[in-house]
């Protein structure tokens, strides 16, 4: 006699999922049969995750031209860099550089 039954669940995917690249599960069934035995199965799934690793920076700089209104030699332009994690992995290790002779070290979040 085959019968079949059918269930469902849900379940919320967490960060450390999408870093991982998948959902790995087992579900396991028990079941009695007429003379009191256990009878059990078990099935694992492994879901895949899409993954997307983006970074974006955005570069500005200004000057302050001081009193006079020109620039003189000295004076200092300050540039500003925001860098955002556009995917849905996490980033480590984020690094801003700039080629730029006589910049200053850069100094930042990470």
């Amino acid at each position: 006699m085959t019968e079949t039954w059918t269930y469902s669940a849900t379940y919320a995917v967490t960060q450390d999922d999408i870093d991982a690249g998948s959902v790995e599960n087992l579900a396991t069934v028990t079941g009695e049969d007429p003379d009191g035995e256990e009878v059990t199965d078990d099935d694992p799934e492994t879901v895949t995750l899409p993954q997307n690793a983006a970074i974006q920076i955005v570069k500005t700089g200004a000057f302050d031209a001081g009193g006079d209104g020109f620039a003189d030699v000295g004076e200092l332009v300050t540039y500003s860099f925001s860098v955002t994690n556009e995917g849905n992995v996490s980033l480590s290790d984020v690094n801003v550089t700039d080629p730029l002779t006589g910049l200053s070290a850069i100094d930042g979040d990470i």
